[in-house]
């Protein structure tokens, strides 16, 4: 008979676009490092083509506390918040984490992962391909506005709900992809789980988050922090900036204002140079074959 961990139980929130299998990954690795049971429900449910938040919050709020237990157990990632977990008696026994990326960035990724990358799951192969062709109808900065709203309202449920409570850790895919050794020992003495010294070194050792050469329909398309910035034009950039302020402030992605306006001009210049400098090479290659039809 195998023994239950007495250990808290973890529950890892995050968003979209946010390394969420890798960290999936991760959490079945230190689940079994550890001796506690992993649930990936979403992940789950996904598969069978369903939803679990629709079975937890919408059809079945009161059943909460049969998929949640207090002990032994590590759940997630979810990829938005679960508010009837606060709903139950020991919530706060469990230790939640926060993951949070930049969400200009995220809606940047997403747009890509929508139009080339995503995996069509068989079980949600309409959802997906009605995704895909909304995306490949837009541009991309006519999509992050479209669709920034909906993202904004699960910033705004997830920094009312968990940040500032005594049970939840906030960690950022930032920090991660910067500096994963330091991010993973944060992460580890918050479980404070045992875990073995070789065991930490085999997964810093195996973590592989650069990319060579931007591929729109590789899943790892780019991991590099600010692509809103590469890829948004400066007006769009402006107007995420209004809409998500209070969030990008509170989570530190936005600086003092005059400095973050000086910064766009500087970008501004910057993509002016570039598209300067485009123009010159194509009108050298026009000149060069003027050149060439001159001397025949």
């Amino acid at each position: 008979m195998n023994t239950v961990s007495t250990h808290p139980s973890i529950i890892w929130f995050t968003v979209h676009k946010s390394a969420s299998v890798f960290i999936a990954g991760l959490l079945k690795n230190l689940a079994q490092e550890s001796g506690m049971n992993y649930r990936d429900y979403e992940g789950n449910f996904w598969q069978k083509g369903e939803h679990f938040f629709q079975e937890i919050v919408v059809k079945n709020p009161q059943k909460v506390s049969e998929y949640f237990r207090s002990n032994g157990e590590i759940y997630g990632p979810f990829r938005g918040f679960i508010p009837t977990i606060k709903n139950m008696e020991n919530y706060k026994k469990f230790k939640v984490v926060l993951m949070l990326r930049d969400p200009r960035d995220v809606m940047t990724s997403l747009y890509f992962s929508s139009a080339y990358s995503h995996g069509i799951q068989p079980s949600q192969k309409q959802a997906i391909q009605a995704v895909r062709k909304l995306a490949l109808e837009s541009n991309i900065d006519d999509y992050v506005v479209k669709y920034n709203k909906s993202f904004l309202s699960n910033y705004n449920l997830y920094c009312r709900e968990l940040l500032g409570e005594s049970n939840v850790l906030l960690v950022t895919y930032e920090e991660m992809v910067n500096n994963f050794s330091a991010w993973l020992r944060t992460v580890i003495d918050f479980f404070q789980i045992e875990v073995s010294q070789g065991f930490i070194e085999s997964l810093v050792k195996e973590v592989e988050f650069d990319v060579s050469q931007e591929n729109v329909y590789a899943h790892k398309r780019q991991v590099k922090p600010g692509d809103h910035r590469r890829k948004l034009k400066v007006t769009t950039i402006r107007q995420l900036n209004l809409e998500f302020e209070h969030i990008l402030k509170r989570l530190n992605y936005l600086s003092h204002g005059s400095v973050e306006e000086f910064s766009l001009n500087d970008l501004v210049l910057h993509k002016s140079q570039e598209r300067l400098a485009l123009s010159q090479v194509k009108l050298q290659h026009y000149q060069n074959l003027l050149s060439q039809y001159t001397h025949v």
